[in-house]
């Protein structure tokens, strides 16, 4: 009996040893998904694992690409919750058509079940402006956007690879010297990554961007030709140490080579040759899984021809995050203002790449809060204040030419920003946001922004409607006149059917029958709508 009693304690002691708890961080789990988006990151970045911010765009971008954005993934909610219904390669294909002759058309397909995972999205879009008016002024514009992806896995190896293309062709309304703008860029980007069995991986990034810019007038007595290309690579090294403790640090080389040529009164040509060196180490720390803090440096050796240009760009940040309900942080250091690259090129109008740009120092120091009411209510503000040397500035590459480039110039900044988020599940969702400018800003920027958004629908017919709102508040042109405010609202009606087909419609600019000017001396389009046909596969 007493041999028996001995056993019975000693198992109860192993299960009370066995049920007391270590604290421990555990790590999240990197998992790679090929999804309808615009750019796929395949690293371990650390700043990933910083405590979260709440960010509210506050641009509401007219043109059709950002108006009617098709995630598969989203329309194909059965096979994300039933796995096993997943099929191998998915499509979509977007139809649409409207006012003021706008075409649409937009074709994504997903291969998810091999090795590589490929995506392809390809957009076309085109258009005929018009006003309510003015039916005889028109202003042409078409694109073209294509874009694969390809991920390779084996064992700890990967490969994401991007190829794309962007051209894009618009009317200069007779405010230039050449009738049309067209541009376009050309990307190739490798990033190999190796992931080791130490929480530690190796990657590095390759990018080449190929930028061309045509310019010609009927009888070629104007015309302007550039080309730029820049070849970008990185090494990065990540390492975990006691799974709160990271380590991270990159060194990387690049190269811009540019080309103009230009004829207008004289024939010019201008070529600059830039290399960069780039180095810079890490180190953050997650405490008693509420704290954070992060101390960085990053260097960068710029060669301009036979110019030497240096910069050092320390970082520190320090956040502390109680539980999903608050956060708050405190961060400063210098960043460096790049160069204007592909991104930049794509997404502003009526502009050249300024070839001579040197970066400039982005000195700062910004704090804020956020409270979080989990699943209802969230709302946050934070204040930045900024010195920029040799900071970037809208200027006129000439009167002639009428197009728009960047000089450098020095300025103060103090921001404030304050935002709120409310939902329920999935029926409604809003949101807002001001931003305030204390000091200086940019041309055609606004002092003051307002945002707000709404989304509301019944998710169990697959009916969405959405309205948005942005107002630009006190703007200012080149020569220091108002440029006057700007208010913007779209609104749509989004419906699908068994997640594999689709209507909907979209108003944009529902304010303005009238043009209104965002860059002085360009019209932006007045009212317009368009209605879109969705089919999956």
């Amino acid at each position: 009996m007493k041999k028996i009693l001995y056993i019975l304690l000693s198992f109860f002691i192993v299960l009370c040893l066995s049920a007391e708890d270590e604290p421990s961080i555990v790590l999240p789990e990197v998992e790679i998904d090929i999804q309808d988006q615009k750019k796929i990151e395949i690293e371990l970045r650390l700043d990933d694992l910083e405590l979260p911010e709440i960010e509210i765009e506050s641009q509401l971008e007219l043109e059709l690409t950002e108006k009617i954005k098709v995630d598969l993934e989203e329309t194909l909610p059965a096979s994300i919750d039933t796995p096993e219904q997943t099929k191998a390669v998915d499509a979509i294909i977007q139809f649409g058509y409207g006012l003021n002759n706008s075409l649409l058309a937009d074709f994504s397909i997903f291969v998810k079940e091999f090795n590589p995972k490929i995506r392809v999205h390809y957009l076309r879009q085109a258009q005929q402006t018009y006003w309510i008016d003015q039916l005889d002024f028109k202003t042409p514009y078409s694109l073209d956007h294509l874009d694969s992806q390809i991920l390779f896995n084996y064992k700890n190896f990967s490969l994401n690879s991007d190829l794309g293309y962007f051209g894009k062709s618009y009317s200069l309304q007779n405010q230039s010297v050449y009738p049309d703008f067209t541009k376009r860029t050309i990307n190739l980007d490798l990033n190999p990554n190796l992931k080791f069995k130490f929480q530690n991986d190796l990657g590095l990034h390759v990018k080449n961007s190929f930028l061309f810019t045509d310019l010609s007038n009927s009888d070629n007595t104007a015309k302007r030709f550039d080309f730029d290309y820049l070849l970008d690579t990185d090494i990065t090294y990540n390492q975990v140490f006691l799974k709160n403790l990271y380590f991270d640090a990159h060194l990387g080389y690049e190269f811009k080579y540019f080309q103009s040529e230009l004829e207008l009164t004289d024939h010019i040509t201008n070529q600059f040759f830039y290399n960069n060196i780039k180095a810079g180490v890490g180190i953050s720390a997650i405490l008693k899984e509420a704290f954070y803090l992060k101390l960085a440096t990053d260097f960068e050796g710029l060669f301009k021809g036979t110019e030497f240009h240096w910069y050092i760009l320390p970082f520190g940040k320090f956040a502390y995050n109680y539980l999903e309900y608050f956060h708050c942080y405190l961060e400063g250091g210098g960043s460096l203002i790049e160069k204007p690259e592909q991104e930049w090129f794509e997404n502003n109008d009526y502009v050249i790449v300024p070839a001579e740009l040197l970066p400039g120092y982005h000195w700062y120091a910004k704090t804020g809060i956020k409270g979080v009411v989990p699943g209802w209510f969230t709302a946050f503000t934070d204040l930045e204040f900024a010195y920029n040397y040799q900071g970037h500035e809208w200027d006129l590459v000439s009167d002639q030419e009428n197009l728009y480039t960047l000089k450098q110039d020095n300025s103060m900044e103090l921001n404030l920003t304050m935002g709120a988020e409310f939902s329920f599940k999935e029926y409604i969702k809003l949101t807002a946001s001001w931003m305030h400018c204390f000091l200086d800003y940019s041309y055609f920027d606004p002092r003051e922004t307002i945002t707000t958004s709404i989304i509301f629908g019944v998710p169990k017919i697959g009916l969405f409607f959405n309205v948005d709102f942005l107002a630009k508040l006190v703007r200012s042109q080149l020569d220091g006149d108002d440029a006057g405010n700007i208010y913007l609202m779209n609104a749509g009606i989004d419906w699908n059917y068994q997640e594999r087909f689709g209507l909907g419609i979209e108003f944009t600019n529902i304010l303005y029958f009238q043009r209104h000017q965002s860059m002085p001396g360009y019209d932006d389009p007045g009212f317009s709508f368009l209605a879109y046909i969705k089919i999956g596969f």
